[in-house]
């Protein structure tokens, strides 16, 4: 559950977490991480629909 401030942060376009990589604040690196796991993501699942 988010809090008013971090509601109101992301509606802002603020990036919110204490965590890698959204610690960062760099929108770039944040990107590229989310890109990462999607396709780790979906490389787990058809792997787990082929076999």
């Amino acid at each position: 559950m988010y809090s008013e401030e971090q509601l109101r942060e992301l509606i802002e376009g603020q990036t919110i977490g204490e965590d890698y990589p959204y610690n960062t604040n760099d929108k770039e690196e944040i990107e590229e991480y989310i890109k990462r796991l999607y396709y780790r993501i979906k490389s787990i699942h058809y792997g787990h629909i082929q076999a």
